[in-house]
């Protein structure tokens, strides 16, 4: 038995089909565990989407901020957008059953062992792993919980963007930071105050904000290895006991995973195309 994480895929299935041949992937042993936005902005996530549900329990998905977006979309809390490519999802003659599948997708995925965490962009540094882990999973109850006036009222909030979210809010308010941070984190302050539209590598944000990886700071008995995807600029890229595993397949660049149990191994497979110019 293996397990590996793997980057952004981003409906790169050519690429993904080409990584799992290179690492051998025996979809009756072995496991993969999925950094979120598998799909969107690349060519084929209806593809991508069906083959991870159809590896079971050996496949694990995160829920990254496009598959938030497609869920929104899905459910007329936001509007599709130019770049979204998502749009074999919502016309797919399974679109119920894929958006039910989605909303019962992890934000935060701790393994059995506690030997490693797996999300998408970042954590609040403002609370212990077990906090985080307490929020997330209340988040997604709600998140699953069909036409739930709950899961209305989130999701209106997660994409309102004159809406309170904060980690000193209310307890929705509360859900919502903790989405926010999960999904799409990248620069924070010392305060929590987060930086959401800046995506360029460390050094060009403004002051004070920080990389949020700056100012997480690991419990003295913490043993899990974090691994997580989203910042594409920032590439494949390890810092203390973190991995951050988007190395940019669809702007071009390629698809990376990890052997979680031995992380010397790193598995790289070089983009097809440029499916997306940075903006």
């Amino acid at each position: 038995m293996a397990r590996y994480a793997i980057g952004d895929v981003h409906g790169c299935i050519d690429e993904l089909k080409q990584l799992l041949q290179k690492i051998s992937f025996n979809p009756e042993e072995d496991y993969l565990y999925f950094t979120g936005d598998i799909i969107n902005r690349g060519p084929q996530s209806l593809a991508v989407l069906r083959f991870v549900m159809s590896l079971g329990c050996h496949a694990v998905l995160v829920l990254g901020n496009h598959e938030l977006n497609f869920i929104a979309s899905a459910l007329g809390f936001r509007k599709p957008r130019r770049r979204d490519t998502f749009i074999d999802l919502l016309k797919a003659p399974d679109r119920e059953t894929i958006i039910e599948w989605l909303s019962k997708q992890p934000l935060i995925y701790q393994s059995p062992e506690k030997d490693f965490l797996l999300f998408h962009a970042g954590l609040p540094h403002l609370w212990t792993i077990d906090t985080i882990i307490q929020y997330a999973h209340e988040a997604e109850k709600i998140l699953s919980c069909g036409c739930s006036p709950e899961r209305i009222f989130l999701l209106q909030m997660l994409y309102d963007k004159k809406a309170f979210i904060s980690p000193y809010g209310d307890r929705l308010s509360r859900l919502c930071y903790v989405i926010k941070c999960l999904t799409n984190l990248r620069y924070c302050d010392y305060k929590g105050k987060l930086l959401i539209k800046e995506k360029g590598p460390p050094g060009t944000q403004p002051e004070p904000f920080k990389p949020w990886f700056e100012f997480y700071k690991p419990s003295s008995d913490q043993k899990e290895h974090l691994f997580c995807g989203h910042w594409s600029t920032l590439g494949f890229f390890s810092y203390k006991n973190i991995t951050f595993l988007d190395s940019g397949c669809v702007y071009g660049r390629g698809l990376t995973c990890v052997d979680i149990d031995d992380r010397s191994k790193i598995f790289h497979i070089k983009s097809h195309h440029t499916y997306l110019l940075p903006r």
